[in-house]
């Protein structure tokens, strides 16, 4: 070392720039490598924070899993609000939410399903058994007046034990495990409230639930409409945590003031995008259109009462011979939907790829 300490002597100046450029270049390499290995290794993860804000196009009237089919904007808020037994995943089909286990016997009539232990509501009460048998006695209760009773009226519920409750059906339902998405209803809080008085209980606009957001605040105009609505991350959720600090929601009367309002960047994002204003989205830079199909269908349905014109089967052939829907799709439409075979949309229980529908055919 103490020769090395030397080398500076014995060298000329040109050596020196020789040595110094080398250093130079070595260091910047390794820099380049090291960074080209970061670069190439990292993997980017979203933080948790931030706020987003979106139109809706509607009014919030009931969060609540027993009502909300009937109103768009109520359906997504309550899906972010509470949690289902079941939850649909475009790969593996319908998978446990709530649900820790689900056993369904080999004549699919019977559902046994468990919970998981350390799901809780937004109050911080656990998520039980009594819960689940509360929310479907109330759809299954005339007094609540619920539009989803239909779903579960040929369907009995029991409580096994505190974790676990049995679906038992009078015959197999293929559409049933899709009913099971049905958001929980905390018992503790509503079993207060009578049912003729459901409907009116402040609980529809202060949902409590289990999902991954939770009630924040909501503001009126001076005429007592709802103009925005606020949720928070549930820091508790069981789940896949949520990492958006705060929803903001803000409400149209139509899809063109939402639209303006995206225009005007008052909202970062809206639910719908009218036809007429699609090419206007395309062509501006500050907005990034996102079209994916949803499961909504669009069917005419034959009142096939005996004695009818429509009982004819002929002439329900006709109808369907005369639809051209292709042409609804490309002209109508712009080819943003797609013709479907039958009233079961594809990746469901119980669609067949196989079943064949009339064709259109003027002459036919």
């Amino acid at each position: 070392m103490k020769q090395w300490k030397q080398i500076g002597g014995v060298m000329t100046k040109k050596e020196k720039n020789l040595v110094t450029s080398a250093l130079v270049v070595i260091l910047i390499a390794a820099a380049f490598l090291l960074t080209s290995y970061i670069i190439a290794n990292r993997v980017i993860i979203p933080s948790v924070g931030g706020e987003y804000t979106e139109g809706l196009v509607g009014e919030p009237q009931y969060i609540n899993p027993l009502y909300t089919s009937i109103n768009d904007v109520d359906t997504d808020l309550s899906r972010l609000i509470y949690s289902g037994l079941l939850k649909w995943d475009e790969e593996k089909g319908y998978i446990g939410d709530l649900a820790d286990k689900i056993e369904i016997d080999e004549e699919k009539t019977t559902y046994t399903i468990t919970l998981k232990e350390n799901a809780k509501f937004h109050d911080g009460e656990s998520v039980r058994a009594r819960d689940v048998l509360f929310t479907l006695s109330a759809i299954q209760n005339p007094a609540y007046r619920s539009p989803l009773a239909a779903n579960f009226q040929s369907a009995t519920i029991s409580q096994v034990d505190d974790l676990t409750v049995e679906f038992t059906l009078k015959k197999p339902l293929a559409k049933f495990e899709q009913f099971l998405t049905l958001g929980i209803l905390p018992a503790h809080v509503w079993s207060d409230i009578l049912p003729q008085n459901a409907p009116l209980a402040a609980l529809n606009l202060q949902p409590i639930g289990s999902g991954p957001y939770q009630f924040s605040s909501f503001a009126k105009d001076k005429k007592g409409f709802i103009r925005s609505y606020t949720l928070k991350r549930n820091e508790s959720y069981f789940g896949e945590e949520p990492k958006i600090e705060l929803l903001n929601f803000k409400f149209y009367p139509d899809a063109g003031s939402a639209m303006q309002a995206l225009t005007n960047k008052n909202v970062e994002g809206v639910s719908v995008v009218p036809f007429e204003e699609i090419e206007s989205a395309k062509n501006n830079r500050s907005i990034k259109l996102v079209q994916p199909f949803i499961p909504q269908k669009m069917v005419l349905i034959f009142n096939r009462k005996s004695g009818t014109e429509l009982s004819k089967h002929t002439l329900r052939t006709a109808v369907s011979r005369g639809i051209d829907k292709k042409d609804l799709v490309e002209n109508v439409l712009h080819e943003k939907a797609r013709v479907i075979k039958g009233p079961i949309l594809e990746n469901k229980v119980g669609y067949h790829d196989s079943l064949e529908t009339p064709s259109f055919d003027k002459k036919k």
